[in-house]
This record gives C-alpha cells, structure tokens and sequence, in this order.
C-alpha cells in the first residue's frame, strides 16, 4: 500500500497529533470525486486481499466505515471468515451485521466452530461471542436454526451466548 494514500486515511481517525480531516479534504488529497468512492474503496480491497496486505485491508475498513460499504463487497469479504490468513475478521463480523447481509450467516457459523490458527483460544472465544450475536442480530430462519446447533457447544460461553439470541429471536417474532 502507498505510505502517502495510508497517512491521510490515518487522518480519519482520531489522533492526539492532528485533527480528523473531513470527507471533502480526504476527497481533495486523493484526488478522487464522493461518485468514485465506491470504485476507490472496492480497489483498495482488491489489492488488499490479493496481496495479504493487513495494512491495507485495515485502510479499506476504515474508508468503509467512513464512507459506506460498496454494493457487493460483503460478497468477496465473507468468505475471508474461511481462510487461515484473513485480518480484520472482527470487522468483517461487524460489517455482516451492521449492513445486514444475510448471505454471510455460513461465513459466522464457520468462523465460530472452526477457530483461526492465528487465534488465542481466548481471543477465538471472543470473535465467536461476536459471532454469534451477529447471528442472532441477522435473526433469519438458517442463524436461528445454527443458533440451535451452537447450544450443542463445548464452549460454555458459546452456549449461553446463543441461547439467549434464540430467546431475542423468538421473542421478537411473537411481539
């Protein structure tokens, strides 16, 4: 990733050393226009996932949740909860429920059963407890019916965290 593109994204977020640049001063930096935003985000990730770069996945996440997810990019980004190398899965997790994508539901089953190598078993219980709150946030009949399967859960954690999105799940469908 370019130094200089990494040093204004910084510039998002909040810093002792300088003061958040707005959407338009980020827009004149770069010199792109607010219409070509989503086409710089989705590059970004792109080149980020193909190249395992950290850096700038990071980057591409905090434009996102500047700017707003491009239309489709959970689609590439999902799948990432599978693979051994993935960074921001915390992010990822947080995307899939804030953006309400229902098609990654297998991606966040997935993630909490199989944790990441990378993964303390202590941080993979956190990312999972995560996890399984999106399920439960995302509410359709397949989470409620992994929920269901989650209960079954060494994890003592992992259990009681998904018995109660199945009590806000059926909860909220007899309201």
């Amino acid at each position: 990733m370019d130094e200089k593109l990494f040093k204004i994204i910084l510039r998002f977020i909040p810093s002792p050393d300088e003061e958040i640049i707005t959407e338009k001063e980020f827009l004149q930096l770069v010199g792109i226009s607010r219409e070509e935003v989503e086409n710089f985000i989705w590059k970004l990730f792109s080149e980020a996932i193909e190249s395992k770069d950290e850096l700038a996945i990071s980057s591409a996440f905090t434009l996102s949740w500047r700017f707003g997810f491009p239309n489709g990019i959970l689609r590439v980004l999902s799948p990432l909860l599978r693979v051994g190398w993935a960074f921001r899965q915390e992010d990822i997790v947080d995307a899939i429920e804030d953006c309400n994508f229902t098609d990654g539901i297998d991606d966040l089953y997935y993630l909490i059963v199989h944790p990441p190598k990378y993964l303390s078993p202590e941080d993979h219980e956190l990312l999972a407890v995560k996890a399984v709150w999106a399920l439960g946030f995302l509410g359709t009949g397949r989470a409620l019916e992994l929920l269901l399967t989650l209960v079954k859960s060494k994890n003592r954690r992992i259990q009681v965290c998904a018995i109660r999105q199945i009590r806000r799940i059926r909860g909220q469908r007899y309201l």
